[in-house]
């Protein structure tokens, strides 16, 4: 049977993707492979579909038509939410046509678990909240009415936003695209850490790593188990210089203006790097300016304030930097 059936049968149902590198440094033995923690996110493969038509051995997206939860006991705390997933597998509340409405403009959201928005409710995230201040605040003579169309999917890295772009995105023929990104899509490859996590029991083959993670109350020992074997196995900067050259696709496949954002902490190499592409791209906008304060949960996903905050942020960079071709009211 074919590895990736193995892996959806055996992985998913136990832990499941990485969605942030954290900067945590622990003073121990370990300490120089194990400076960056992961924090995961519980999956449950009832809310997830492997697509038989792609090149890629382990991409997934959401399960059409579904209510997806997420269950906030993973960060040893009290709650559910829901994601309604629409009928093309979006954390969206309503379906969107794939011929915009006229005089309205398109905007379409990449990323990860925090574009998805992990443990908000559907209405919460910032492609929505974005969505809502546009069309409350932004008046024009020329455009009706704005639509964020929310793409994100946990634990994406860079190539699975350009499959998921290709997939999802370019059908809706949107008029701007906003990527959020930041270190773990380049660092932690998903095809070759989900390969590794089929093959290696941390439990069996890394105990001590495991009981080390489980010492700190990391939330997720057994993935960042798996995580120190991934670090001895890959080198940092072949993994960077292979997720930039999917960034640098996406910007190839896509010509309308794209908005890049990021946290404040991003490694400079990895910032540059991104910089220069943008600045090698006409009407490219990176912003690494989300403040590394942000309203957020113990595990570092924005809280629905942190949301609020990011679709701030993009509201005014958008105005600032005339994204929108809107003749004001």
């Amino acid at each position: 049977m074919h590895a990736r059936v193995i892996f959806i049968s055996i992985i998913f149902v136990e832990l499941c993707y990485t969605v942030i590198v954290g900067r945590t440094i622990y003073e121990n033995k370990y300490h120089g492979l194990l400076k960056n923690a992961l924090h995961v996110l519980p999956m449950n493969r009832e809310f997830m579909m492997f697509p038989s038509d792609t090149n890629l051995r382990y991409y997934y997206e959401l399960q059409p038509n579904t209510q997806k939860e997420e269950d906030f006991s993973y960060m040893r705390l009290s709650g559910i939410v829901i994601h309604t997933i629409n009928s093309d597998g979006l954390n969206e509340r309503r379906d969107y046509t794939l011929v915009a409405p006229s005089r309205t403009f398109r905007i379409v959201t990449l990323g990860d678990s925090f574009t998805e928005g992990a443990f908000v409710e559907t209405s919460k995230n910032y492609s929505e909240v974005l969505e809502d201040m546009l069309n409350a605040q932004l008046r024009c003579k020329n455009i009706d009415y704005y639509e964020v169309i929310n793409l994100g999917v946990a634990g994406y890295d860079m190539q699975y936003n350009l499959e998921r772009f290709k997939r999802k995105g370019m059908k809706y023929h949107p008029d701007l695209v906003i990527l959020w990104t930041d270190e773990n899509d380049y660092i932690s490859n998903n095809e070759k850490y989900y390969e590794l996590s089929s093959k290696w029991n941390p439990t069996i083959e890394a105990p001590d790593i495991v009981s080390m993670y489980k010492s700190q109350g990391d939330f997720s020992p057994e993935a960042n188990a798996i995580w120190y074997k991934f670090n001895t196995l890959y080198d940092r900067n072949d993994l960077i210089t292979e997720e930039l050259s999917y960034l640098r696709e996406l910007l190839s496949i896509y010509t309308e203006p794209m908005i890049i954002f990021s946290l404040k902490t991003i490694p400079m190499d990895i910032r540059q790097s991104i910089q220069l592409l943008a600045h090698n791209r006409n009407n490219t906008y990176f912003f690494p300016e989300v403040p590394s304060p942000y309203d957020k949960f113990p595990d570092y996903h924005p809280s629905p304030l942190g949301h609020e905050q990011f679709a701030q942020l993009l509201r005014k960079n958008i105005i600032e930097n005339s994204l929108v071709p809107c003749e004001i009211q």
